[in-house]
């Protein structure tokens, strides 16, 4: 393979929706974002995108962010934007105002969802806690699309829920084929090479 196809970026099939991922380009080398797989939470064309990075886990717990909340959780960090907020995303569809993403997974809270986590009263409920979130104004997402920061993924739930954080960037490049793969031989931190 030659020196610009290595480097190359080829689109994926996928378009900009709620639901989908974005997987960041091993050359990607912003200190947020790097290696970061990012579920989009809200895409519209006209208004920007909202999502939460799916593969920063914290040291921090969620009962370290209230006195009230004593769940003994790890925290994600779901981005730069309102990082002192905690968002939660789960499989619980027992309230229709939890916000839909994809299937069998939603985003909010209430104090029944809270109290059934802290107390485990329904152990099928997989969850994940986030520390803010990442956002994109208007046309900036797909502007570091056509430069190459990002590429289009789909996952379901489980993936989500079930895939180590340390492995979750390299399986989201396994899913989107052998074409990706040699991205998989890029060095984790590009200043260092």
């Amino acid at each position: 393979m030659k020196l610009n196809e290595y480097l190359s970026i080829t689109p994926t099939p996928y378009k900009l929706a709620t639901g989908r991922i974005l997987i960041s380009v091993p050359f990607y080398n912003d200190p947020s974002f790097n290696r970061s797989v990012v579920l989009l939470l809200d895409y519209l064309q006209d208004e920007g995108a909202v999502g939460l990075i799916l593969n920063q886990q914290s040291t921090q717990k969620v009962n370290e962010f209230s006195d009230t909340c004593n769940i003994d959780a790890p925290v994600f960090i779901g981005g730069p934007v309102f990082n002192k907020s905690l968002f939660v995303i789960h499989n619980y569809n027992g309230d229709s105002s939890f916000q839909p993403i994809i299937p069998d997974l939603y985003l909010g809270s209430n104090h029944r969802l809270l109290a059934f986590l802290e107390h485990n009263i329904i152990p099928q409920i997989k969850y994940r806690f986030f520390l803010g979130y990442s956002g994109w104004e208007i046309d900036q997402l797909e502007y570091e699309l056509e430069n190459s920061m990002w590429v289009i993924g789909q996952v379901d739930t489980p993936f989500i829920f079930n895939t180590p954080p340390d492995q979750m960037w390299c399986k989201a490049v396994e899913l989107l084929g052998n074409e990706y793969s040699h991205w998989l031989t890029f060095p984790e931190n590009l200043s260092s090479n």
